[in-house]
């Protein structure tokens, strides 16, 4: 007999959003609740929420504006969709 262990991340796949991070022109996928909330002045993109000491991104860094063509994707957001199923790029 086998027990399947299911690993899921810490907020749903819905809960981040696509932003562009002005310092390294870089796509990283955001909490949606940190960054409606004014009190959080620094975010953490998907590709390091489990990193025991993850990069802090500077939420005045961060562009709400739509994406433009020069900006190159995270590769570990990139990779979201299968963190969100439990793999690890």
């Amino acid at each position: 007999m086998s027990a399947r262990i299911e690993i899921t991340p810490a907020k749903p796949y819905v809960d981040w959003v696509l932003r562009e991070y002005i310092e390294g022109s870089t796509l990283h996928f955001y909490s949606k609740s940190e960054l409606a909330d004014p009190g959080i002045q620094w975010l953490v993109p998907w590709c390091q929420a489990d990193d025991m000491y993850p990069a802090r991104h500077p939420k005045v860094e961060v562009k709400a504006d739509p994406v433009a063509a020069h900006v190159n994707a995270c590769v570990g957001c990139a990779n979201a969709d299968r963190r969100a199923r439990g793999d690890r790029p």
